[in-house]
């Protein structure tokens, strides 16, 4: 995606590597093409963002951003705020394991913030429940143009540069100095709570790792990635979309069960959230099956034709959007 075209929206969760990110694209496109939304009371927010939180007039801040002539918008907001403005694929975020994320933000609150509570107070507290799977809101990871991994940092530069054409330097900011968050020791009984407590971000996070692996491989080949989602129903239809960055072709896909060739067709049925994402083809990219009765044990596949991706579509499975 060119740049020139659309700003980069950049959706920065606390604790997830944003800073380091943001960091890297201020030395980059510099300080002055940066509009930044962290907040009322942070200093570096920028004053179409402040003006917004006065109007609450959105479309005003897009009109003031635009004449700006900023080329990056980034701050710790839910990418559902600007999703209607800016196309879902000029979206980048990054997650984190969800244990150590939380780990992490409670030591960054102790260091920073003199947080006075217990461990347990803090990730009992709703805020730091889920927060990665709630600042996606209802924009689901598939259409955003990268969610990269914290913990393999580099990897998800190399992808950045692949999918926008701009090479970042590593930079690492606003990291625990002490290394405190490694250093906390938690019970077996703490983590098991903890990951109660996060259960929807843990499922985020490893499909999306698994996605990540992929989207590596796949640009190691110079094959575009497919970007895809999958809902099976319980009359046994089994419905979804695909598409690949910056083409208007629809994608054709080969369904398998148990190995054998049960369909091919190519994903053209409108989406009307695809369409408010601002994905290729208008949203025109569904599609929607009728399986055969399946059992516990039954596997199913989606290959990509042109490129061979393999999706497992039972290790898919997310809710519908």
């Amino acid at each position: 995606m060119n740049l020139n075209v659309h700003p980069l929206v950049v959706v920065h969760i606390p604790k997830t590597a944003g800073t380091s990110l943001r960091m890297s694209l201020e030395r980059t496109l510099g300080i002055d093409q940066i509009c930044m939304d962290y907040g009322v009371e942070y200093g570096g927010t920028s004053p179409c963002v402040l003006d917004w939180f006065k109007s609450r007039d959105v479309y005003r801040l897009y009109e003031t951003f635009n004449q700006s002539g900023y080329r990056l918008l980034a701050g710790h907001f839910s990418a559902g705020k600007y999703v209607n403005l800016f196309p879902a694929q000029s979206m980048v975020t990054f997650l984190r394991a969800p244990v150590k994320r939380v780990l992490s933000e409670f030591s960054h609150f102790k260091r920073n913030h003199a947080y006075k509570g217990t461990l347990e107070d803090f990730y009992s507290w709703d805020r730091n429940k889920n927060m990665q799977t709630r600042m996606l809101g209802n924009v689901p990871r598939q259409v955003l143009g990268l969610v990269g991994i914290a913990e393999h940092y580099e990897d998800s530069l190399a992808l950045f540069a692949n999918r926008f054409g701009l090479e970042l330097p590593s930079v690492r900011e606003n990291i625990d100095p002490d290394r405190v968050a490694d250093e906390v020791k938690i019970s077996e009984e703490q983590r098991k709570q903890m990951e109660l407590f996060n259960r929807q971000d843990i499922f985020l996070y490893r499909r999306a790792v698994q996605n990540f692996d992929v989207q590596i491989e796949m640009m190691k080949v110079n094959k575009p990635y497919t970007f895809a989602h999958f809902q099976i129903s319980d009359s046994n239809r089994l419905n979804g979309w695909a598409f690949q960055r910056d083409n208007d072709l629809p994608i054709t896909l080969r369904f398998m069960v148990n190995g054998k060739e049960h369909k091919t067709l190519e994903a053209k049925d409108y989406r009307a959230n695809l369409h408010r994402f601002g994905c290729p083809r208008k949203g025109h990219l569904g599609f929607d099956l009728k399986l055969p009765k399946l059992g516990r044990e039954d596997r199913i596949q989606c290959q990509v034709v042109d490129t061979d991706q393999l999706f497992d579509i039972i290790s898919e499975l997310s809710p519908v959007i």
